[in-house]
């Protein structure tokens, strides 16, 4: 039986372990356009 409800998983670089500058401004940047890109297809899929 198919579920309406889906799963999604993410993996994130730990900005505790990150070498890059402004590790925690880096991965709250690429949640936010995760979450963007989720909110916009999943918009197109229930207006059409």
């Amino acid at each position: 039986m198919p579920s309406s409800e889906e799963i999604m998983t993410w993996n994130f670089e730990d900005p505790a372990n990150s070498e890059k500058p402004e590790p925690f401004r880096h991965a709250l940047q690429e949640i936010h356009n995760r979450i963007k890109m989720f909110v916009t297809l999943k918009t197109r899929n229930t207006s059409a």
